[in-house]
């Protein structure tokens, strides 16, 4: 379970890409960058989330790396077999005591095997003076890093492209998502509006139709109030009419006349 504190040193952007293509570049970096410690020189990130690592990122990987075997294995011989010539040249590094950014002096070649490595042997390794051909590798990888920084999309490796491909294509479909959803949600909105704007104008002519019948009906119950009241008057009228002749016959006072004309 702990196979990941061997891995290959994280390199951010320039993950994938060919070996020959960055590794010069890195070698500079380091050596020029990372300082004694190593926590300098960290190589550009990338947006999928492949860590980058500094050298010092990679001793803490190691260092957990040596103390699990010195929990699990003590006593016993232990075969290491990394999958990168870095990890073992750091791991050196830290037995003897040595500067990181001389990490790359002790590069391991693919397939090499040292065997004693101890304080002593990685001193007298180190002590000697870097070859020219190293020196021309750094030179080397000055320029390439100076490029590399210059374009930084100039190693965009395949699997780079195509990841930022496929978040083109997904940011597009959220965006033609969200506005879809946008619109319907627009649409909604406007639907509950009319809904709204329908249900008020049907209240207000409900109100204006009971209100015109409330109107009729008030001017329906005057009339008849109206009409009864005339009728009423009338038949007052008659009766006191009728009670006035029949006064006036009854009147002591009242003559009858009989006679024949001459």
């Amino acid at each position: 379970p702990e196979f990941n504190y061997m891995d290959p040193r994280a390199i951010g952007a320039w993950d994938f890409s060919a070996l020959e293509a960055t590794e010069e570049a890195v070698w500079a970096l380091d050596v020029d960058e990372a300082g004694i410690y190593g926590k300098g020189g960290k190589p550009p990130p990338n947006e999928d989330g492949t860590p980058a690592e500094t050298l010092s990122d990679a001793v803490v990987r190691l260092t957990n790396l040596m103390s699990v075997l010195e929990t699990l294995y003590s006593g016993d011989t232990v075969l290491l077999v990394f999958p990168d010539g870095t990890g073992p040249a750091l791991l050196s590094c830290l037995i003897a005591g040595i500067p990181l950014n001389k990490v790359h002096e002790l590069q391991f070649q693919p397939g090499e095997i040292r065997f004693d490595v101890n304080y002593d042997s990685i001193n007298a390794l180190a002590s000697s003076s870097p070859s020219q051909t190293y020196l021309d590798k750094l030179q080397r990888g000055r320029d390439e890093l100076k490029q590399l920084r210059e374009n930084p999309d100039l190693l965009r490796n395949v699997k780079d492209l195509e990841y930022e491909k496929e978040l083109e294509r997904e940011n597009r479909e959220q965006e033609a998502k969200k506005k879809e959803e946008a619109q319907v949600m627009e649409l909604e909105r406007r639907k509950e509006k009319e809904k709204a704007k329908k249900e008020k104008e049907e209240r207000e002519a409900k109100r204006k139709e009971d209100a015109r019948a409330r109107e009729v009906e008030q001017q329906r119950k005057r009339e008849e109030m109206r009409r009864a009241q005339q009728l009423k008057k009338k038949e007052e009228d008659a009766n006191q009419n009728s009670t006035d002749g029949s006064d006036e016959s009854n009147s002591p006072n009242s003559f009858i006349l009989y006679g024949t004309a001459v």
